[in-house]
C-alpha cells in the first residue's frame, strides 16, 4: 500500500482592507474589496482540493494512530469544500477537521439503531450514540439538519461552523455564532460547538489535522483558488460594492426576440447590478486586446482575457493597445447588447494562458458555450479578490 512523506506547506496571509456590506430593499449580497476578509480575518482564497491515493496516517498526541484511506481522505476534502462555501479562515477549518478527528476518526457514521434511514445513504461505519451521526456526530433530534444532509461531509462543515449564512440560522449554534471563538484554543472552540461529555478530546487531534489540511492542499480560507497563487494582482470593478444579480451556470432565456432567445441560456459570467454610467475599473492589468460592439477585452500578461461587456462604446475610455492597470477606469456600465437592463457582465477565458495557477481552473459549460471560460469568482480569488455573492450556487 502506498505511503506518504509530508513536506511542511507555508501559507501566504495577504493584508486586507474590512468587508464591505451592500444592504439591498429585500435581500443582503455581500462583496468584497480586493483581498477581502473572511469570517475569523484571513485572505479568502482556498486552494482547490484532491485527496491523494492510498493511505495516510496521523497520531493524536498522546499517540492514537488513525489510517485514512481514500475514501477518509475524500471527507476531509469535502469537509474543506464545505468550510470553503462559508468561507471558513485557516482556524476555523483546523477546528472543523479536529472536531471530525474526534467524533469520528474521520467515518461517515450511519446508526442503524436510532436513524435507520441513515443507512440509506453511504456510510464507513455503524454507530449507537443517540441518534448521532455523520463525520461530527450531529443529531438531528436537536436540530442540526435532516438525515440526509448530515450523511453528507459538506453539509457536516457548513452546519459546524453556522454563522448568518450557516443553514441551521444559529441553533443550534456552529462556531461562527459564538462569541469570541477566534480568540479560544481549538480545543475550547471545538468544544463549545460539540458540548462534548468529554471537553478535552479535540485538542490532541490538532497537530494530525493540520497534517491532514497540508496533505490535501488546503489552509486557506474561501473558495475557488487553484493549488498554487497566480502571480499578479487584482481588484474589484467599482469604486464601492454592487451585488452580484446572476452566475454561472444555466438560466432561463434572460432577453426575447421574435425569433426566439437573444441572450444564452448558459451563463459563463458573473453579472453585476449596477446604475447605468457606474465607472467600470479594471479588476487585471493587461492590454486592450478586443473592443466591439459592447465587448471590451483585455489580456493579462500571462495571456488570460477578461471581458467586460454591455458598456456603450461611446463609454468606453481606452482603445486597442492601451495598457491598463489594476484600479484604472475603462468606461462605464451600460445596457449594449442582447440585455435586460442596466449591468456588467465579467467574462474570463484562459485558453490563452501561461500561469499554471490559472491553467488548473476548471473550465466551465462545456459543450454548451465557448470553450476555455472560468468562473470569474474563482479566477479572481487567485489574486487574493472575493467578487462577492451569488444569489444561488452556480
Amino acid at each position: 500500500m502506498k505511503k506518504w512523506i509530508i513536506a511542511a506547506a507555508g501559507v501566504v496571509v495577504l493584508s486586507v482592507p474590512a468587508v464591505l456590506v451592500l444592504a439591498l430593499t429585500l435581500a443582503f449580497f455581500t462583496v468584497f474589496n480586493p483581498g477581502a476578509v473572511g469570517k475569523g480575518g484571513a485572505a479568502i482564497c482556498l486552494p482547490s482540493l484532491s485527496a491523494p491515493g492510498g493511505s495516510l496516517t496521523v497520531a493524536a498526541s498522546d499517540g492514537e494512530e488513525v489510517a485514512l484511506d481514500a475514501a477518509r481522505m475524500q471527507h476531509v476534502v469535502d469537509l474543506l469544500e464545505g468550510a470553503a462555501q462559508a468561507k471558513a479562515n485557516p482556524k476555523a477549518q483546523l477546528i472543523l477537521v479536529m472536531g471530525a478527528l474526534a467524533e469520528s476518526r474521520m467515518r461517515m457514521y450511519a446508526n442503524s439503531t436510532a436513524v435507520p434511514e441513515s443507512v440509506n445513504y453511504p456510510h464507513d461505519a455503524d454507530g449507537s450514540d443517540h441518534d448521532s451521526i455523520g463525520l461530527l456526530q450531529q443529531r438531528p433530534s436537536i436540530g442540526w439538519g435532516s438525515v440526509k444532509d448530515l450523511m453528507d461531509a459538506k453539509f457536516n462543515a457548513r452546519a459546524f461552523l453556522g454563522g448568518p449564512e450557516g443553514p441551521n440560522g444559529g441553533s443550534p449554534p456552529g462556531l461562527f455564532d459564538i462569541a469570541g471563538w477566534e480568540s479560544m484554543t481549538p480545543n475550547d472552540a471545538a468544544q463549545k460547538v460539540q458540548g462534548s461529555a468529554t471537553p478535552n478530546a479535540y485538542g490532541r487531534w490538532e497537530a494530525a489535522a493540520k497534517q491532514l489540511i497540508a496533505a490535501v492542499g488546503g489552509g486557506g480560507s474561501g473558495a475557488g483558488c487553484a493549488a498554487t497563487s497566480a502571480s499578479g494582482e487584482g481588484g474589484y470593478p467599482f469604486t464601492e460594492p454592487h451585488p452580484i444579480t446572476d452566475g454561472v451556470g444555466p438560466r432561463g432565456c434572460p432577453v426575447s426576440s421574435g425569433s426566439g432567445c437573444a441572450a444564452s441560456t448558459w451563463h459563463p459570467a458573473l453579472d453585476f447590478g449596477a446604475a447605468c454610467g457606474t465607472p467600470v475599473l479594471a479588476i487585471r492589468p493587461g492590454t486592450v486586446t478586443t473592443l466591439s460592439g459592447y465587448w471590451l477585452g483585455i489580456t493579462t500578461p500571462d495571456g488570460t482575457e477578461v471581458a467586460y461587456l454591455h458598456m456603450f462604446m461611446d463609454d468606453v475610455i481606452v482603445k486597442v493597445g492601451d495598457t491598463v492597470s489594476v484600479g484604472q477606469q475603462v468606461g462605464a456600465v451600460g445596457n449594449a447588447g442582447p440585455s435586460s437592463g442596466c449591468h456588467l457582465d465579467i467574462r474570463v477565458t484562459t485558453l490563452g494562458s501561461t500561469d499554471a495557477a490559472v491553467l488548473s481552473l476548471p473550465h466551465v459549460g462545456g459543450s454548451s458555450t465557448a470553450a476555455g471560460y472560468v468562473d470569474p469568482q474563482a479566477y479572481m480569488a487567485l489574486y487574493g479578490v472575493d467578487l462577492g455573492a451569488t444569489p444561488y450556487a452556480a
